[in-house]
């Protein structure tokens, strides 16, 4: 697992969403799950997915992924807020953490690469947080496919203890590859001014 902790305004979200683009684009990866702490923000990130590729440019160069997949008669086998289903054979689902959340299987294959993003948020209470690491740890994780599955999480350090920092420090994903974390100011000076 690659575990990115950047703080805002580094392009964590734009990266995962590209990263999951490039993966498609290159066929490196064919079911992804895109997970996020509510279903709501889940797919905003999958509808972002959609818009990089029905881009003009990518689709001129990607025609297979930027087309939706039919079926024998015609009809989308999935093009929604919360699933995208190509032509060429990926697929990325959306799921909240927030929501219920079963094994994803899908013409049986299990998600080759899982996308954790802005899984924390600073209302979270202490039994959201148990909640959603719950559905992380027994619906999620043991969804991914053992022998070719890769998993991405990025997010900023909200605060200590947080799912995400668990995963940080190495509780959760102990084989985690880590970059960061990194902090968003440096050398901040703060001046008063009393004339006010």
């Amino acid at each position: 697992p690659l575990v990115a902790v950047w703080p805002r305004g580094y392009g964590k979200s734009t990266s995962a969403e590209l990263a999951t683009v490039y993966a498609g684009a290159l066929g490196l990866r064919s079911y992804v799950l895109y997970v996020s702490g509510t279903q709501d923000l889940a797919d905003m990130h999958v509808a972002s997915i959609s818009a990089h590729l029905q881009s003009p440019a990518f689709a001129r160069d990607y025609p297979d992924l930027a087309d939706r997949a039919l079926n024998k008669y015609g009809s989308s086998q999935g093009w929604r807020h919360n699933r995208l289903r190509t032509r060429s054979g990926l697929v990325v689902d959306a799921a909240g953490l927030d929501s219920r959340i079963r094994g994803k299987l899908v013409d049986e294959r299990r998600p080759d690469l899982i996308i954790l993003d802005d899984i924390d948020d600073e209302t979270d209470s202490a039994v959201v947080m148990a909640s959603k690491l719950s559905r992380l740890v027994r619906a999620v994780l043991p969804s991914r496919d053992m022998q070719a599955g890769a998993l991405l999480a990025v997010q900023n350090l909200i605060y200590r203890g947080s799912i995400f920092d668990q995963i940080a420090s190495g509780d959760l994903l102990p084989d985690r590859h880590l970059s960061g974390p990194y902090p968003a100011l440096r050398g901040m000076v703060l001046r008063l001014d009393h004339a006010n």
